[in-house]
């Protein structure tokens, strides 16, 4: 007989690919780290009939309503903000998800499922969770959407699996100009960058040679796209 461990718990969520449909490649389970799981089952809602039975018995009441009900404790980390977030508060994905699973050779990404976006040259990418490559990093070659590898100089070969995040794009110096509530380019193509109607983004940086002098610096809100000007609004700065 084999032995039986019951001292042992774990949690684990799967994304369909469409309602009622597991994908068939990738990382199929997502283990969650909980520290309590104070409802996990079904509910089920009955009604009772009340009429005046002729034999004076009580009648069963009818089932009106069946609720699932999963309730887990965690504590609010990266990967168990990203496990969940999605599904919580969008209706629809937009933008570039969180690369997971990436393995890296020498100055070579190769990802675990295929990229729906072109990035351009001077994508930045954020490296987290590998042994050796932690930080951020720049494109160095143009992907295409459908591809499976970045090309990204500098990464050290090595076996542990991590993710990578697009989080931004360093344009050519003196390419972009920043109005009151406008960025315009001369040469990059805005519609080329995964960005869309609604977006978050983040203008400038840390330090002020990453910044405009005037003009648009923080954080705003994507109102529309085109080849050569992006319009914000709800700045976070003058």
């Amino acid at each position: 007989m084999a032995a039986v461990d019951t001292n042992s718990i774990s949690l684990a969520i799967c994304k369909e690919s469409t309602p009622g449909v597991i994908p068939t490649s990738g990382a199929l389970a997502e283990y969650l780290e909980p520290n309590g799981i104070p409802d996990f089952g079904g509910s089920i809602t009955t009604t009772a009939r009340a009429p005046i039975s002729v034999n004076r018995q009580q009648r069963k009441g009818t089932i009106t309503d069946f609720s699932s009900t999963v309730s887990v404790e965690q504590d609010l980390t990266v990967s168990s903000f990203l496990a969940v977030i999605d599904g919580v508060v969008l209706s629809e994905w937009q933008g570039v998800p969180a690369l997971k699973n990436a393995t890296i050779t020498a100055d070579t990404v190769t990802l675990e499922e295929a990229l729906d976006f072109d990035l351009p040259v001077g994508t930045l990418l954020y490296f987290t969770g590998f042994q050796d490559n932690i930080g951020l990093k720049k494109l160095t070659t143009a992907f295409t959407k459908g591809g499976t590898s970045l090309s990204v100089s500098g990464l050290t070969a090595e076996s542990t699996t991590g993710t990578v995040f697009v989080v931004g794009y360093e344009a050519a110096s003196d390419d972009l100009r920043s109005g009151a509530n406008t960025l315009t380019s001369t040469t990059l193509d805005f519609t080329t960058l995964p960005l869309f109607k609604g977006a978050a983004v983040y203008v400038g940086g840390d330090t002020a040679s990453n910044a405009f002098d005037t003009g648009i610096s923080g954080l705003a809100r994507i109102r529309e796209v085109t080849d050569h000007t992006l319009y914000l609004d709800k700045l976070d700065a003058a």
